[in-house]
């Protein structure tokens, strides 16, 4: 609009899925559309709770890389700590696929480091990291990698590595191939305990039968346990694919995967299952979707976390139908309650929110955070939940944990520029801080209006800002006077 223009006697409100409707009145004349007379003006602001998405790399603006579908992202302190692929030739890594990392406390960014540092040498690909950051603040990062300072295809195995904020240490093996190409080792998940000890899962096997779960424990530098392999029931033909692990303070260890083999019952279709290492000792796996002995559906992309009161909470992507959700996938949650033993400590399974009764896209890959009385999910979805289109998008809900289920509250855009965009987003991951400031992470197609290239770039969301106001780093060891 032009000089005289003016706009004035604004009014807001927000509905109770976020979306916040504003009034005003304007002289604008819409582009001589309208008149010069005073005129009543409407919009929607949908989902604008999140910040902008920005890349976690400048190479982003930079350069037409693929970062492909790999950023994770976890919070120490205020600070969101990124890791995630890319093929960008940084640090004379070459262009094969590496390992990368960065982190971000109040919008500002470190320069990328290349966290496989043998990838200088090799041209060997390096996917699927994942770090924890432990209680003294020390980095710890895992991934599957083709070849350790040697030529692609040699051997296969899982990596780890970490760093106190003065490089990388040099990459530990802790699962290998060996010479077979039959052989896979892949899904690799870590966690850290309260003394620092790290603990590590990954599928192996030969496929396509069978595979199966192993774990391990970081007893030393450059020491593993030898792996470990859960507790099954029945059939040890099971296949666990989508791995998800929690580590407690206390190392108490939490697995979740989903097999298609008939175990316990629950027939050939995909299930979910739990079991957890305490003591040194495997529980029994247990049947998480409840409804999984009566069912034929798909159920995938299992995540948990654990609430500091010890409840177990795990999410996943299923097509079951409860409610007259509709064969599409959608979002489940199910709780196991600490004080109760045995497969009758899970409640029952549930969608996630009522959101899923009404809609028909596909919504999978969810990541789960659990605090005292709040429970954050992200999830990818194609659903057009607000003429943002059908192209994937990244949710939000937050969930009170005394809340009825399915939950009756309003979902958002974890991405804030869904309905401006065309491009995918995909592969989301989560990490909520101790004030409640909530970081997500994830993969992107859009290019924001031409600014960065239209190839996958990672990138994040930051939902408030309670850690620049209260947990600015005063209540990790500084002191604060006035």
């Amino acid at each position: 609009d032009g000089p005289g223009e003016h706009d004035t006697d604004p009014e807001i409100r927000c509905a109770a899925n976020h979306v916040l409707s504003g009034l005003w009145s304007s002289m604008d004349d819409g582009g001589g559309t309208l008149g010069n007379d005073r005129d009543l003006f409407h919009a929607l602001g949908l989902g604008r709770v999140y910040h902008r998405p920005m890349p976690v790399s400048a190479e982003a603006y930079l350069f037409d890389y693929d970062d492909e579908h790999n950023i994770r992202v976890a919070e120490h302190g205020g600070t969101a700590h990124f890791i995630w692929t890319s093929p960008a030739d940084t640090e004379d890594s070459g262009e094969d696929i590496d390992v990368f990392y960065t982190t971000s406390s109040r919008g500002q960014h470190v320069l990328a480091e290349l966290v496989d540092t043998a990838g200088v040498g090799d041209d060997g690909d390096d996917r699927s990291p994942e770090l924890a950051v432990g209680r003294d603040g020390r980095v710890h990062a895992i991934w599957q990698g083709d070849v350790l300072g040697g030529p692609a295809g040699t051997e296969r195995g899982i990596f780890y590595a970490w760093s106190d904020g003065s490089g990388w240490s040099f990459p530990e093996m802790v699962a290998s191939s060996g010479a077979s190409a039959e052989v896979i080792v892949t899904s690799p998940r870590i966690g850290v305990d309260a003394a620092g000890f790290v603990h590590a899962a990954w599928v192996s096997g030969t496929p396509p039968y069978p595979t199966s779960l192993a774990y391990a424990r970081r007893t030393s530098p450059g020491g593993w346990s030898a792996a470990e392999t859960p507790t099954v029931p029945t059939d040890l033909d099971w296949n666990p694919i989508f791995p998800g692990l929690h580590v407690e303070p206390d190392g108490t260890a939490h697995l979740v995967w989903i097999t298609e083999t008939d175990v316990g019952g629950s027939g050939t279709d995909a299930d979910v299952y739990w079991a957890r290492r305490q003591g040194g000792v495997w529980s029994p796996a247990e049947l998480v979707n409840d409804y999984g002995t009566t069912d034929n559906s798909a159920d995938v992309d299992v995540q948990i976390d654990v609430a500091p009161d010890g409840e177990i909470v795990v999410v996943w992507a299923s097509t079951y139908d409860p409610g007259g959700a509709g064969t599409d996938y959608d979002i489940m949650i199910n709780f196991r309650d600490p004080a109760d033993a045995g497969p009758s400590a899970w409640g029952s399974s549930s969608l996630l929110v009522t959101h899923f009764t009404g809609d028909s896209g596909l919504d999978g890959d969810p990541a789960v955070s659990a605090s005292s009385d709040l429970i954050d999910v992200v999830w990818e979805s194609i659903d057009d939940l607000a003429g943002e289109g059908f192209d994937f998008d990244i949710f939000h809900a937050r969930i009170p944990r005394s809340s009825v289920l399915p939950a009756d509250v309003g979902v958002g855009f974890a991405n804030a520029n869904a309905t401006g965009d065309v491009g995918h987003d995909l592969n989301p991951d989560l990490a909520v801080s101790p004030c409640g400031t909530v970081f997500v992470a994830w993969s992107t197609f859009d290019d924001f209006g031409f600014t960065v290239h239209s190839d996958s770039d990672a990138v994040y969301g930051r939902l408030g800002d309670l850690d620049g106001i209260f947990c600015d780093g005063f209540e990790y060891g500084s002191t604060l006077a006035w």
